[in-house]
């Protein structure tokens, strides 16, 4: 607001802009709800466009004819910013506002006849900083998407880099996690799909978390080799401890490096509070004294659609790997037996997912399983050859 209003209320005493609507082409209302609508959200740009008018209409003696076209193109850019990771989204906006500025411009000549000074340069003006706006918000957009940790979707994109050190590093210290991760990626990215949740946020999610587990990497299962599990010299209750540490293990690493917040809330609330069921009972069977607590994760549960999935597609990604008989309908009933005790659990009652999204991602999970324990020919002889 401060800045459109002194903006404006110097510009404005010029002698050039001596006609009302002279002064529309540099409002910089556009930019900044394009730029309010990339970063935050459309509807808060949308609720900005109203602040800006009353910035512009103050700002130039209540005139009406800046102030409606400010809220007009302001309008316009937050509905037509649509970026789904692509830089080239932004350059479509920006041609588009090339026709639309101008469009807005004509009609303020209809309702108010002889309200500028030279029509033909007022609709080039308006048309070129349409452009403009777009470009601008092309070149600030990776500037404040870092230094306020944003994920916008460029933001989640460069996340998505298998080649950053993070991944690389994951890649090397803690392969069997970083095949899971990949898999839980594949299995959240399609659920989202088909719910319409944020399926750029939940492929990066997945991504990243179970980065706590490269702080201890051999105390989990699918980093074990040679037969050798450190859960066999140590009490289950520190098995449950060191497990359940993983979350707040890779919370603290993500704010290392600076993940934004939505991600690092995936780190934390993948695991909810469910229980370490094995070292649970485990506890049990050899008299060790137990509180269910301290074989919970410290959570929170999750609180978003797509973490909720996450928490889903972690579980059902480690459970598969177990089933013996892979078919279709074996899936599908381990899926929803999976799923049905997590519901029971509570573990998603804050995660705003309905049955019937529940339903769709169940059917999403059995098509992408299926899809990977998909039956193979056995080509003959092979046996024979393998021996020799």
């Amino acid at each position: 607001f401060d800045l459109i209003y002194i903006l404006v209320l110097f510009i404005s005493r010029l002698s050039i802009f001596s006609y009302p609507l002279d002064i529309v082409p540099i409002l910089p209302v556009t930019f900044l709800t394009m730029l309010i609508t990339a970063l935050i959200s459309r509807k808060i740009s949308v609720f900005a466009v109203f602040v800006f008018y009353l910035a512009v209409f103050g700002a130039t003696d209540f005139k009406i004819q800046p102030a409606l076209f400010a809220i007009l193109s302001g309008l316009a850019g937050a509905g037509m910013v649509n970026i789904k990771g692509r830089r080239m989204d932004l350059i479509k906006t920006s041609l588009g506002l090339i026709l639309v500025q101008p469009v807005i411009v004509l009609c303020m000549f209809a309702i108010f006849p002889g309200s500028a000074s030279d029509k033909s340069v007022l609709l080039l003006g308006t048309a070129g900083s349409g452009f403009i706006s777009g470009i601008l918000v092309l070149g600030f957009l990776p500037i404040l998407e870092t230094l306020m940790n944003v994920p916008t979707s460029f933001r989640l994109m460069e996340l998505s880099d298998l080649n950053s050190p993070i991944m690389k590093k994951m890649l090397i210290s803690v392969a069997g996690t970083y095949n899971h991760s990949m898999m839980v990626a594949s299995l959240a990215e399609s659920a989202c799909r088909e719910i319409g949740a944020n399926s750029i946020l939940a492929r990066v999610g997945a991504y990243y978390h179970d980065i706590g587990k490269m702080k201890r990497p051999e105390f989990f299962v699918e980093n074990q080799s040679g037969g050798l599990n450190p859960h066999n010299k140590i009490k289950p209750s520190l098995s449950a401890l060191i497990l359940t540490s993983h979350t707040k293990d890779g919370y603290i690493m993500g704010k290392e490096n600076k993940l934004p917040k939505e991600v690092l809330n995936v780190i934390l609330e993948h695991h909810g509070t469910t229980l370490t069921q094995y070292f649970y009972y485990k506890a049990l069977e050899s008299g060790e004294e137990v509180i269910e607590s301290n074989f919970r994760y410290s959570g929170p549960k999750p609180s978003t659609k797509e973490s909720g999935i996450i928490l889903l597609a972690d579980t059902v990604e480690a459970a598969t790997r177990t089933l013996e008989n892979k078919t279709k309908e074996s899936i599908e009933r381990f899926i929803r037996y999976l799923v049905k005790t997590k519901i029971e659990d509570n573990q998603l009652s804050d995660a705003n997912l309905t049955l019937g999204e529940i339903e769709k991602i169940i059917q999403s999970f059995v098509i992408t399983l299926k899809g990977v324990y998909h039956e193979r020919i056995k080509y003959p002889k092979m046996d024979e050859k393998i021996k020799k």
